[in-house]
């Protein structure tokens, strides 16, 4: 067999070729075409076979080729299977098979290992290159979606920045703020105050001819048993229209205002400036029906209620000395403040 492989170096050669091919190429149909292509001759086939039957079968496991290389003899043996098999002399491919020594299966199994790591590198490098490929195709999404992240934090670290100095300003206008709502109120108070001070004013400034005219209930004869109503008009300027309309109090001797009967307002006269008038009155019967007895009178039990128009046309009405107030033409009170008191006054 040792002598066979040297003499058939040549064979040797293309059956590293077609190894390599067939590696290359797969184990499929093409691979195998491509070892039909450049298989040797009969001739060469036959001398082949017959110095391997020659060779002594304790001879057949060495296989010493140039150095021993024991895959390249495994690559001889492997065509001559292969191109054995493709010719379906698998009776002769086994008989030559059962001549094979330790150290052929040994060279045979080497090949076919080596062929088959070799296939598997092969597979592995193609396997890295398209994941190197993979990763330079996702580098630069990487690196985008890195900056994006890093833009990401900065505006959140901008946003959470932001958030803590308006959470400060917050906190610095509440104590602002109260102080504007305590100041606004205040202003508030103060402008309500001005305005009742104001309409005070206004209604004093109003009434103040009013508050000059007096009416009152005087005694007069000789044992002050009679009566009498004088209306005392103090300022300068005239009143108009002025009647006396009610006398009160004192129930024991009633007085009255008389104009065509007891009760009646007197009738209206004009009053000029500092001058005093004396409506006529008149007594009536007390509570038990009887005209009572003349007895001393007593001017503070009544009250003498008037009406009048002052030098403006403005109404009014004023009991005794009370506070005059306004009315209408037909005596209703107006709604009017009281300068002395500040509230809202109605007759």
């Amino acid at each position: 067999m040792a002598g066979d492989v040297r003499s058939s170096r040549g064979l040797a050669l293309v059956g590293d070729q077609q190894v390599d091919l067939l590696l290359g190429a797969g184990a499929g149909v093409g691979g195998f075409g491509l070892v039909l292509a450049v298989q040797p001759g009969p001739a060469r086939r036959r001398r082949v076979r017959a110095a391997d039957s020659a060779r002594p079968a304790s001879d057949r496991g060495d296989h010493r080729v140039g150095s021993g290389d024991r895959t390249e003899y495994g690559r001889l043996l492997l065509v001559q299977v292969i191109h054995e098999a493709l010719r379906n002399e698998v009776v002769k491919l086994f008989a030559w098979l059962a001549g094979f020594g330790a150290g052929d299966w040994i060279a045979l199994a080497a090949a076919i290992i080596a062929g088959l790591a070799w296939r598997a590198s092969v597979r592995s490098a193609n396997a890295a290159e398209r994941s190197a490929t993979t990763a330079e195709a996702a580098l630069p999404v990487a690196q985008a979606s890195t900056l994006a992240a890093q833009r990401s934090a900065g505006a959140a670290q901008r946003s959470a920045t932001a958030g803590e100095t308006s959470a400060s300003a917050a906190e610095t206008m509440v104590p602002l703020a109260r102080e504007s709502a305590l100041a606004a109120q205040a202003s508030a108070d103060a402008a309500r105050r001005a305005a009742q001070v104001a309409e005070a004013d206004r209604a004093d400034r109003e009434m103040a001819q009013a508050r000059l005219v007096e009416a009152e209930v005087q005694a007069a004869g000789e044992h002050r048993t009679s009566a009498r109503v004088v209306v005392a008009n103090h300022s300068a300027e005239p009143i108009f229209q002025l009647q006396v309309t009610e006398i009160c109090g004192a129930p024991h001797r009633p007085l009255y205002p008389v104009r065509g009967g007891f009760g009646e307002p007197t009738a209206p006269v004009t009053v000029k400036g500092s001058d005093v008038v004396e409506p006529r009155i008149g007594e009536g019967r007390n509570q038990a029906g009887v005209v009572p007895a003349a007895t001393p009178i007593v001017p503070s039990q009544y009250t003498v209620v008037v009406r009048f128009l002052d030098s403006h046309g403005l109404r009014w009405e004023r009991h005794g000395l009370d506070t005059p107030f306004r009315i209408d033409a037909h005596g209703v009170p107006l709604g009017h403040l009281d300068p002395e008191g500040g509230a809202p006054t109605q007759a």
